[in-house]
């Protein structure tokens, strides 16, 4: 990342795409998930130069609409 950088990303993450919502894993920071705005936003730790965020459909039977 860029250090001079400090706002978080945000992705838009379509409903029609995940009707049954998503299970969100990252590898260092936070998240929220805002499911009617259909938008993720994302902030990064400082200390951590790389970072990974992945996004996939529920699998089947989940109750859940993310993780």
């Amino acid at each position: 990342h860029q250090e001079a950088i400090s706002a978080p990303t945000i992705i838009f993450i379509p409903a029609y795409q995940y009707p049954k919502g998503c299970e969100i894993e990252i590898s260092d920071g936070k998240y929220e998930y805002d499911i009617n705005g259909q938008r993720l936003t994302y902030w990064h730790s400082e200390d951590v130069l790389e970072h990974t965020l992945s996004v996939k459909p529920n699998t089947p039977g989940s109750d859940e609409i993310f993780n």
